[in-house]
C-alpha cells in the first residue's frame, strides 16, 4: 500500500476527526473502488491520501482535489496462484453537490498487480505500474489519456512506487526487483514519455562503503518515493538495505541538458544526479540469527521541507515505527536520523496483547529479539503523509495490521511531530481512526 505527499499542496484529505476508505467490489467485479466515503471533512487542496482498504492499495489526485484516482488489484482466485485483474476509478468531487462524490471513469486495466498511481498537476495524464504476478508475466508503466492507454512502457523488473515530480517534468520509479531507480521525462506526456536517467546498483553502491553488511541478505531493493516540497529532491527509499536514496533532479536536468553534442546515457545522468544515501538504524538480529535493520517501506517530506519521516515496517517486531531524516542543511549534510518506536508512540497497539510498551521496543544492536518476540504483534506501520494542519504539523502513519488480528484493513495514526526535528519533544499521539473496506 503507498501514501505519498508530493509536495504539490499543503493540505490534505483527512484529519484527527475524519477518515475514508475505498469499497470492496464483489469477486467477480473487474472493477473496483467504486465509493469514497468522507466523513467531518472537506476538500480544499488534496495531496496523498492515508488508506487502508483491502483491495485498493494506492490514490493520488490532483492539486485542486476535484479528481481522486485510485488504483484497485482486484485478487483474482486461481487455485494457489496468486494473480491479479486491476483497474483504476476516477472519482470526481464537486461542491455544492447533492452527490459531492462521483465515480466518472473506471479503466480496466486487465492482468497483473497496480501497485501505484501517479497523476499530473492538471490531470491530464496520469501513469500506473503493473507488475507481474503468478499468471501475468508483465511489468510496464501505462502511460493513461482519456481513459485509455496512451502508451505502454515495459520494464524489466517488477517496479512497486512512483511518483510524479510537482512540476509534472519527471516521473521516479523505484524498480524493487531490478535494484535501481528509474526517471522518465514526462514534459512531452501528451505524446511521449522517455528513459531520462537510471540510478543503478553501481552508482549506489560507494555509499555502502563500510555499510556492506546491509547488501549481504539481499539486493538493493527501491521501494516508494517522495519529493521535497520544492521538487528538488526525490527521496526513494531502499527498504532492505535500511536507508534512503536522495536523488538531485535539478543536477538530473542540468545534466541532460550539459551532453554536448551527444546526449548522456540514463546510467551517466542517473550517477551524477545520485546526492547520497542515508542510512537509518541496522544491525539487529532477526529470529533466524540474520543482521536487519529497520525497513523504511513508505516516506513523506514535511510541508516546508525541512525533514521526512519514513513509515518502518516489521524486520523484527521491536523495530517498527518511524525515522525522521533532517534536510535543513541539504540532501548532502543530513545528520544521524532519529528513529522511534511506534508502541512508545501508541501503546494501545499493545492491547490484549500482555507486552508493554518498553519491552516491545527493546531492541539492541548484535542481539537477537527478547523471548517473548512473538508476543509483540506484528502492525506494520507502512506510509505516512506529513501534513500542515492549523499550524500544527502533524504525521498520518498507515497501520496495516492490528495486535488482535493477524489481518485486517488497518488504522491511520495521527502524530504530532512538533519539536521533534530539533530534540525539544518526541512524537505525541493524537489520535487513532480504524478503517474498514467496507464502511
Amino acid at each position: 500500500m503507498d501514501t505519498k505527499y508530493d509536495g504539490r499542496s499543503r493540505t490534505m484529505v483527512a484529519a484527527c476527526l475524519g477518515w475514508f476508505a475505498c469499497s470492496t467490489p464483489p469477486p467477480e467485479s473487474r472493477s473496483a473502488a467504486t465509493e469514497v466515503v468522507l466523513e467531518g471533512i472537506a476538500i480544499s487542496e488534496a495531496a496523498r491520501f492515508v488508506v487502508s482498504p483491502s483491495e485498493c492499495t494506492t490514490l493520488d489526485a490532483t492539486p485542486d482535489g476535484r479528481f481522486v484516482h485510485i488504483a484497485c488489484p482486484v485478487d483474482a482466485p486461481r487455485g494457489k496462484s496468486d494473480a491479479f485483474v486491476s483497474s483504476v476509478a476516477v472519482v470526481r468531487h464537486d461542491t455544492g453537490s447533492d452527490t459531492p462524490f462521483v465515480e466518472s471513469m473506471a479503466t480496466d486495466l486487465g492482468g497483473g498487480e497496480i501497485t501505484d498511481v501517479a497523476v499530473a498537476s492538471d490531470g491530464s495524464f496520469f501513469v500506473v505500474n503493473i507488475r507481474e504476478d503468478d499468471v501475468n508475466h508483465v511489468n510496464c508503466l501505462l502511460v493513461m489519456r482519456d481513459g485509455q492507454v496512451g502508451q505502454k512502457i515495459d520494464l524489466k523488473a517488477r517496479a512497486d512506487g512512483i511518483g510524479l515530480s510537482p512540476d509534472d517534468r519527471l516521473l521516479v520509479v523505484a524498480v524493487e526487483k531490478g535494484a535501481a531507480i528509474e526517471i522518465y521525462d514526462t514534459s512531452e506526456a501528451a505524446s511521449n514519455v522517455v528513459l531520462a536517467a537510471v540510478v543503478d546498483r553501481e552508482a549506489m553502491l560507494p555509499y555502502f562503503d563500510g555499510e556492506e553488511a546491509r547488501l549481504e541478505r539481499d539486493d538493493i531493493e527501491p521501494e516508494s518515493v517522495a519529493f521535497s516540497a520544492d521538487g528538488r529532491l526525490a527521496l526513494v527509499s531502499l527498504q532492505e538495505q535500511s536507508s534512503i536514496a536522495l536523488v538531485n533532479l535539478e543536477r538530473l536536468i542540468e545534466a541532460r541538458a550539459s551532453g554536448g553534442g551527444s546526449p548522456r546515457a540514463p546510467e551517466e545522468v542517473g550517477a551524477l544526479s545520485l546526492e547520497g544515501v542515508v542510512h537509518l538504524p541496522f544491525g539487529f538480529k532477526n529470529e533466524r540469527g540474520r543482521l536487519v535493520g529497520v525497513e523504511p517501506d513508505g516516506l513523506s517530506v514535511s510541508p516546508d521541507g525541512t525533514f521526512a519521516v519514513t513509515a518502518n515496517e516489521a524486520s523484527t517486531h521491536t523495530l517498527q515505527g518511524i525515522s525522521v531524516i533532517d534536510l535543513r542543511r541539504g540532501a548532502t549534510q543530513v545528520p544521524e536520523p532519529l528513529t522511534f518506536c511506534i508502541f512508545d508512540i501508541d501503546p494501545s497497539l499493545l492491547d490484549g496483547t500482555g507486552v508493554g510498551a518498553a519491552d516491545a521496543c527493546q531492541a539492541q544492536k548484535g542481539s537477537p529479539p527478547p523471548a517473548y518476540h512473538d508476543n509483540i504483534p506484528r502492525v506494520d506501520p507502512n506510509n505516512t503523509v506529513i501534513l500542515d494542519r492549523g499550524g500544527r504539523t502533524i504525521a498520518a502513519i498507515n497501520i496495516e495490521r492490528s495486535a488482535n488480528e493477524r489481518r485486517q484493513s488497518g488504522s491511520v495514526l495521527f502524530v504530532d511531530m512538533d519539536g521533534v526535528l530539533d530534540g525539544r519533544a518526541k512524537p505525541a499521539f493524537l489520535a487513532r481512526k480504524e478503517v474498514s473496506p467496507n464502511a
